[in-house]
């Protein structure tokens, strides 16, 4: 029992690995190419709006500047950058202020080309982040389904117990009757 179930976790080891290869070789770097494709899009959007008396030229800058740095850290973005540029904001009082100051001229743009521009964007950063934690979910994916399917197996079967208990009859010289 214990050589089958080291060859089937060897085989499922091998399999995974196989496709964390495959995802981070192939498929993440074309994903990638298609949200860069689309961030190019959207500077190209951006560009008449520096001219718009619509638009607040402050605004506009900070987009511009985050789209190029998107741009430029679109492979390095996932779920650990996120965790430690959030340690860093929470620790620094002006790295915060900063933030919100961002984030304030960003959140509520008086355009409304500008407010699709900044919402595309969001977006593609959404998707960057996927991307590139495809690799994390496909290891954690198994994972997660054998821990899922045990709690299904132990309510499963504990529901069962529970029934047969309740439907058995023990004899009266116990003192139970059900």
């Amino acid at each position: 029992m214990g050589t089958m179930i080291t060859k089937v976790a060897v085989v499922s080891f091998f399999f995974l690995g196989l496709f964390h290869y495959l995802y981070q070789g192939l498929v993440a770097p074309l994903m990638r190419l298609f949200l860069l494709e689309k961030l190019y899009e959207l500077k190209r959007r951006l560009r008449p709006l520096y001219r718009s008396t619509v638009s607040n030229t402050e605004e506009v800058s900070i987009l511009d500047k985050s789209i190029e740095t998107a741009i430029q850290n679109l492979d390095k973005f996932d779920i650990y950058i996120i965790y430690t540029a959030s340690r860093h904001v929470k620790a620094k009082t002006q790295l915060r202020n900063e933030t919100i100051k961002r984030n304030n001229g960003i959140g509520s743009p008086n355009d409304p080309n500008l407010r699709s521009i900044a919402n595309l964007f969001d977006d593609y950063l959404l998707r960057a982040l996927m991307i590139n934690s495809g690799g994390l979910l496909l290891w954690l994916a198994p994972l997660l389904s054998v821990v899922y399917l045990r709690n299904r197996l132990i309510t499963t079967w504990s529901n069962r117990i529970k029934a047969t208990m309740r439907s058995t009859v023990f004899p009266s010289d116990y003192g139970v009757v059900r």
